[in-house]
This record gives structure tokens, sequence and C-alpha cells, in this order.
């Protein structure tokens, strides 16, 4: 049994899912240094990138010093395990250009295509990332969990999808995909080591790669790829032609309607 934790980010206009995947024997010796070094002095209950970053929450009051030193030790925890990371993501401003309809509201569009929101696409493309390896590694026996941060709404539709697409993967793929979960990050380590990926990742965007990021593309493979769907050059086009035959089938209705009462009218 093999699992993966996932938790997303955001800077500026690049919005990313990142995770770590390992066997789940594994994670259970990962948890118990993990907490170690969480309830070492100074300490705090759980790990959460942003709040180090700006220290606050559980490093409230901290120096910078003690801030880098926790982190560095929490990273010493990820590289000492036999794990891999991905990540994937895409330009937010690039996503909803792509899905900008005149005629139909966002609700609306959502309704016809289903898939309109960049998380789902991350949620997925992540998926897809942690199979793809899982075989090319050979854990072709392996049925492999998939956890995710707790994320209000986009979350419980992207997994039911998930279930729904999973019915049409290849028979091999099917032996493999395990069943997608909800997990707290200040409950579970695992989903705190992806925070901190995804935190990690995100600052390289911003500032550059700091020495944590290079400490953790060192000492695992980190998979990074972007989220967007095959042919997605073509999504506006296809956003705009479903506004159109929706705003034609509206009019025709209306014709319709105004038939009828003019029908009843003259009877």
């Amino acid at each position: 049994m093999y699992q993966a934790f996932f938790d997303e980010s955001q800077a500026d206009a690049v919005y990313l899912i990142a995770g770590w995947v390992a066997a789940a024997d594994e994670w259970t010796k990962f948890d118990a240094a993990w907490n170690t070094v969480l309830t070492a002095k100074p300490t705090i209950r759980y790990f959460r990138h942003h709040d180090a970053k700006t220290r606050k929450g559980e490093f409230s009051g901290w120096t910078a010093e003690e801030v880098d030193a926790k982190l560095t030790a929490l990273v010493e925890v990820i590289c000492h395990y036999d794990m891999y990371g991905v990540a994937t993501g895409v330009n937010t401003q690039t996503w909803n250009r792509a899905f900008r309809s005149k005629v139909l509201s966002p609700k609306r569009l959502r309704g016809l295509l289903k898939i309109t929101h960049y998380y789902e696409s991350c949620f997925h493309s992540a998926i897809g990332m942690v199979m793809q390896r899982q075989m090319e590694l050979g854990y072709v026996s392996d049925v492999i969990d998939l956890i995710f941060d707790q994320q209000d709404g986009l979350l419980n539709e992207s997994m039911k999808h998930y279930s729904e697409f999973k019915k049409a993967f290849p028979s091999q793929l099917q032996k493999i995909a395990g069943k997608t979960h909800i997990g707290n990050d200040r409950e579970c380590p695992a989903l705190q080591a992806a925070d901190l990926l995804a935190g990690q990742l995100t600052t390289m965007l911003r500032s550059g790669p700091a020495p944590t990021y290079q400490k953790l593309v060192g000492c695992h493979e980190v998979l990074q790829t972007t989220a967007y769907p095959p042919g997605f050059h073509t999504f506006p086009a296809l956003v705009n032609a479903v506004s159109w035959a929706w705003n034609e089938r509206r009019n025709v209705n209306a014709e319709i309607a105004a038939a009828e009462r003019r029908s009843r009218d003259d009877d």
C-alpha cells in the first residue's frame, strides 16, 4: 500500500498542488519523526508554511533564526525517508481568460462543461502524475490512496469525478488506483510536509531558490509539470461555441414561447 498526500499553494498568478508519495509503513515512521521535531523546544503543535514565513500562528513571537532552525529540522526529516514529490500548477490569469464568456455566467458555464476551475485541473493532474510514476517504478500491484488537505466545495466534487473517471482507467491502472480521502493538516504530518513543499515551490517562484528548496529537490526527486488539459489552447473557442449554442437555444425557446402565447391569444 502506498499513500500520496497533497496540499495547495498560490503565489500571485501561479496556483499549484504539491505533495509526497511513499509506502504506508514509511509514512508511519515519518509521522513519529516529524512529531518529535514539532515537540522539540521551541514547540509547535503543527507546521504551516505560511505561519513560518510570516512568523504568525504557531510561529508568533519567534525569531527568524528559530524559524529557520525548525524548518531545517523538518526538511531533514523529509530527506531521511524514502519518498518522491510531485507538483503541478497553472497560471490563473491564463486559465481564467480561457474560460471567460460574455454570455454565460461562471455558474452556468460550469453546469455545461462540468470542470472549469483550475483547482480541479491541478487535482487530476497530480493524480495522473502519481499513477504514471508508480507504473514507471514497477509498483503495478500496490494500491495507492490519495489524501488531500481540506478544501471547501471543489475537493468533494473533484473526488466524485475521480471515482467516475477511474472506471475508464486501463486495467493496470485500475489495479493500483485507490481511494481519495480528505485530511486535516493540523493532525496529519504528511499533509504538513506537503504544505512545506508547496510553500517552498511558491516561495521559489517569487524570490528564487532558497537553501531549503534546494535541499528538498536535492534529496528527493520532485516531478513538476503544468496542469493544463490537452488541447488547452482550443478552450477559448470551445467556450465561445458553447456560449453561442446556449444563447441560440435560449432565443429559440423564447420564440417558441412567444408563438405559443400568440396561439392562445388567437383562440
